[in-house]
């Protein structure tokens, strides 16, 4: 995988970007210095955000498009390396949900929100694999949900598309993969955004939707689709509560569907009537240009995507706060003094929220009765012995599954099915004489005996070339006198015994004398 570029390097595609996610990435790229290709249904609202983003200095173009429409969508891929030449992120946001039991919910509309969130997904992912195939690398986010690991009720089709989208981005990302092009392909999944979600969202609901809580910030997920046009990660959940509901769904699938049953179609209702069944966004852009939308409570911050974000630094901290920590232990069992000055703990003390905000945070008792199920709910759930006996097979069911004698024996093969896979005698000899033939040809094929005398003959002559090349033997004779002259002569430079015995003497009478000197030996 190539380096990805600096976001302030980048031309970035976003769809579905007069809205919410979109939108808020929009704005937060813009203002890093990315140039922008904005796509969306509405023309008035693309045109009004195009404009402010160049009020501030920023560079950007809109198209307008409906995603679920792939004709459009190669338009924008188009209008895109038209205007700058080449595009580096392409960002798959547009979609839509419908608030209803999937039942009431008419076969039009499901099809639709499948158009947008899941075809319309595919087409941009198509269009821009395609791109970077020729540019040589690039960066795909598609966004999913954390609907793409837990179904919710009453937004069941939603939660199929984004299941669906998440499937595909795999699937995609191990074929990028295998063809080992430089393609970073990453998978948001947002939790409860406070967005205009639930208002462009049809609704066939008697009460205006909401989305269960907790509910995050829009801008939380525009910073996490910006570090990941910037990073080569796999995937990233917006939010702990997603990563909860994925974990508990993971690990007690049971009662998670139990507790989304109880909790989630109410947790998406309010108490402010609906006035019947509107389309709204699903078959037309609105004019909206909004990131927000109203919620009862809105968290501004996300420990745990903090911590996605900032993996080097969140493992650092956990290191170093655990040294504190042990320091801090050790030391006051080494002295008298307290592990936690007054004074520290009064300002600790003015930092944590008041009594009311954290009751705030604690379910009534009523709440938390309604979590836990009645012995009658368990009772109910559980499964009777007359319904296990019912699920057993009996053993007449399982006589009428075995295979019979008869289709037994029709599997083994007659003996005139196994004769007819033996050739026959003639089969045989009309085989050998083929071969008889075919060995005739190959060797009619060969050269005679006049070609190979004729190879001898000219390899004969090659060889007495070759010998009348090779020096005689008085040539190799004047080379050993030679030899031996050097070799005496060499002799004659090496000193005798004498010379050595000399030496010997000499160095024997120094040795003498250092011991002498040193008084080492007495």
């Amino acid at each position: 995988m190539s380096k990805l570029k600096k976001v302030a390097d980048q031309v970035i595609v976003i769809t579905g970007a007069t809205s919410g996610i979109g939108l808020a990435t929009a704005r937060t790229a813009a203002e890093k210095g990315a140039k922008l290709v904005l796509v969306a249904r509405s023309e008035e609202t693309l045109k009004e955000i195009t404009q402010e983003i160049r009020a501030k200095g920023g560079e950007a173009i809109y198209v307008v498009a409906d995603v679920g429409d792939e004709g459009q969508v190669k338009a924008a891929s188009t209008a895109a390396i038209g205007e700058f030449g080449h595009y580096d992120t392409w960002i798959n946001n547009a979609g839509v949900s419908i608030f209803g039991t999937i039942e009431e919910t008419s076969t039009e509309d499901l099809r639709r929100l499948f158009e947008t969130n899941f075809w319309g997904l595919v087409y941009g992912s198509r269009a821009a694999v395609e791109h970077f195939r020729q540019r040589g690398g690039g960066k795909l986010i598609n966004l999913g949900s954390v609907a793409s690991d837990v179904s919710i009720p009453l937004q069941g089709m939603y939660s199929a598309s984004k299941h669906a989208v998440a499937g595909f981005t795999d699937a995609l990302r191990m074929e990028v993969k295998h063809e080992r092009l430089p393609i970073s392909i990453t998978l948001i999944k947002p939790t409860s955004i406070g967005t205009p979600f639930k208002d462009h969202a049809k609704n066939y609901m008697d009460k205006e939707p909401t989305l269960p809580p907790v509910v995050y910030d829009v801008q939380i997920v525009a910073d996490t689709i910006v570090y990941a046009a910037e990073h080569d990660v796999r995937d990233m959940m917006v939010g702990g509560g997603g990563r909860m509901m994925k974990a508990m769904a993971g690990l007690m699938p049971k009662f998670s569907d139990w507790m989304g049953s109880r909790t989630m179609p109410s947790a998406q209702k309010t108490n402010k009537p609906a006035p019947g069944v509107q389309d709204r966004s699903l078959y037309k852009g609105g004019a909206d240009g909004s990131e927000r939308s109203d919620y009862p409570q809105i968290r501004k911050t996300s420990v745990y995507t903090t911590m996605e974000m900032h993996p080097t630094l969140t493992a650092l901290g956990l290191a170093v706060g655990a040294l504190v920590v042990t320091g801090l232990v050790l030391r006051s069992r080494s002295s008298s003094r307290p592990l936690v000055s007054a004074k520290t703990m009064r300002q600790l003390g003015r930092q944590l929220p008041d009594r009311s905000t954290l009751a705030s945070y604690i379910p009534d008792s009523s709440t938390l009765r309604s979590y836990v199920p009645s012995a009658r709910d368990v009772r109910s759930h559980l499964p009777s012995a007359h319904d296990v006996r019912s699920a057993l097979p009996s053993a007449s069911t399982v006589k009428s599954q075995l295979p019979s004698r008869s289709t037994l024996a029709s599997y083994i093969p007659s003996a005139s099915t196994v004769a007819s896979y033996i050739p026959s005698v003639s089969d045989m000899q009309s085989t050998a004489s083929d071969l008889k033939r075919q060995g005739r040809k190959a060797a009619e094929q060969l050269p005679d005996k006049s070609w190979f005398a004729k190879r001898w003959a000219a390899g004969s002559r090659d060889a007495h070339k070759l010998a009348s090349h090779v020096p005689d033997t008085s040539w190799f004779a004047k080379r050993w006198e030679e030899g031996s002259r050097r070799a005496e002569k060499a002799a004659k430079q090496v000193p005798d015994r004498s010379w050595f015995e000399k030496r010997w003497a000499e160095g024997s009478r120094k040795a003498r004398k250092a011991t002498e000197r040193t008084g080492l030996f007495g």
